[in-house]
């Protein structure tokens, strides 16, 4: 008799942790919660170490963490959902997730920050990208990426913000759809907006 998940309670547990039986769902979520921990403690002693070199003026001494990415988004049934972009089936595997994930995050302290309107902007502009069958695969990673700076970027004040940063990257995304009239709609409703 096959046994449900301790977490969940759904799915069949194949997986059994610290004495918790976890379906694949539950027992991939747990390991990109040790994956983000292990990071940031990666990141903790880079920091440390380059405060060391930078106290002693001798650089290069220690060997720093290569940061590990992020494990991929498991994909059991059709597309993914995450909190405000849905993401088709198709191109699961074919784009950084991670950078998806980033984009949603900062769709959500966009929208607890009272400006609505420009996160649905960012989310159909996302999708938009993601849905595009004239965009190369390479071409939509490079959008998603600097879709995820501009999306974080719109989530702090003003004055914090990396203005030439931001118009550079607007003015590169603006080229690289010049051609297809259906995002460049989308994405010309990006730059009308105070948070970009």
């Amino acid at each position: 008799m096959s046994k449900k998940c301790s977490q969940c309670g759904n799915a069949e547990a194949i997986y059994e942790m610290s004495g918790h039986l976890l379906c694949l769902n539950c027992a991939h979520k747990i390991k990109q919660m040790n994956h983000m921990e292990l990071v940031a403690n990666m990141q903790q002693i880079n920091f440390l170490l380059g405060q060391m070199e930078a106290t002693t003026g001798l650089y290069g001494l220690f060997p720093k963490y290569q940061i590990p990415e992020a494990p991929p988004i498991i994909n059991q049934q059709g597309g993914i959902t995450l909190n405000n972009i849905n993401v088709e089936k198709s191109v699961i595997g074919s784009i950084n997730t991670g950078n998806i994930g980033q984009i949603d995050v900062a769709l959500s302290n966009i929208k607890n920050g009272g400006d609505d309107e420009l996160a649905n902007n960012i989310k159909e502009f996302t999708e938009a990208v993601l849905a595009s069958t004239e965009l190369t695969i390479e071409m939509k990673n490079e959008i998603i990426e600097q879709l995820s700076f501009l999306s974080g970027q719109a989530t702090v004040p003003r004055e914090s913000q990396k203005g030439s940063i931001i118009k550079a990257i607007l003015s590169t995304m603006g080229k690289a759809i010049q051609h297809i009239p259906s995002l460049l709609t989308l994405f010309e409703k990006l730059g009308q907006f105070s948070g970009l």
